[in-house]
């Protein structure tokens, strides 16, 4: 109701300043109303004075306008960078934990230093031997093995990912959203912690080999980790005809998966220390 009373306002206005500039501009005879007639040359000199009027308003308001548009737009920005600001917090903390448990993952324990925990530039399957021992920290949330620890606050970053991506868009910083959904696509694609997770609770059972019969599937697992996986991945990466036993496939996607996720957690932070947060 109010909307149309001020348009019904506007439109009287814009009338009554029609009539007072017909009437102002004309020499009107009031006295003999029947004795006024219309001048060409007035009505050429009212409407030019109309159209400079309306071009100046015009201007005004595109001038205005703009100013409000880069306002809101700044505003806009401020917002989304308040988002992340908020949220990176959270997400830092959850990339510490991941940082520690990466590092205990690939790295052999006898190289292990708690005080010194750090994304490696390079790391092998190899290097990846221990991952079943315990991790360098251990408390209520990360107990058990180091890649236990690590697949659980894995999982929990993506879903915070996930998280924000469903929850926010990004218009003004899209290289956030970019680099979490790389991290989403990887962690998806190679997932094998199903198989990673419920070895320790396995034995090998075959019968040809009555020196291996009974030995927890972590040792066969260490084993081909320090003297076989980096030979056979090389060999794949040369395109190779070579196959792997089913056993440790698992162990190459979790490798792959972590590599890929490295680039982006370092991107990330990054990014954000770009922005100022």
């Amino acid at each position: 109701m109010r909307k149309r009373s001020f348009t019904i306002f506007k439109i009287a206005i814009t009338i009554i300043s029609l009539l007072c500039a017909i009437i102002f501009k004309s020499q009107i005879d009031w006295a003999n109303l029947g004795n006024n007639y219309i001048e060409i040359p007035l009505v050429k000199e009212i409407l030019y004075d109309l159209s400079i009027g309306v071009f100046s308003a015009m201007i005004l308001v595109w001038f205005i306008d703009e100013i409000g548009n880069h306002i809101q737009e700044r505003k806009s920005q401020e917002k989304e960078r308040d988002t992340i600001r908020r949220f990176n917090k959270i997400i830092l903390l959850y990339i510490n934990q991941y940082m520690e448990l990466f590092y205990c993952v690939v790295t052999p324990i006898e190289e292990r230093d708690p005080g010194n925990v750090k994304l490696p530039e390079n790391f092998t399957l190899r290097d990846m031997r221990d991952l079943y021992y315990p991790s360098a920290r251990l408390n209520e949330k990360l107990h058990g093995s180091s890649v236990e620890a690590f697949l659980r606050v894995e999982q929990e970053l993506r879903e915070k990912f996930m998280h924000i991506i469903e929850s926010h868009d990004f218009e003004y910083y899209p290289k956030i959203s970019e680099i979490l959904l790389g991290y989403i696509q990887f962690s998806l694609a190679f997932d094998s912690r199903a198989a990673i997770l419920d070895a320790p609770n396995k034995t090998l059972t075959s019968q040809s080999d009555k020196d291996v019969k009974g030995v927890p599937m972590t040792n066969l697992i260490h084993d081909w980790l320090e003297k076989e996986a980096d030979s056979f991945f090389q060999k794949n990466l040369d395109k190779e005809n070579v196959t792997v036993n089913p056993l440790f496939f698992p162990y190459i996607c979790l490798y792959r998966m972590m590599q890929q996720e490295k680039k982006y957690i370092l991107q990330y932070r990054e990014e954000v220390e770009n922005l100022g947060l």
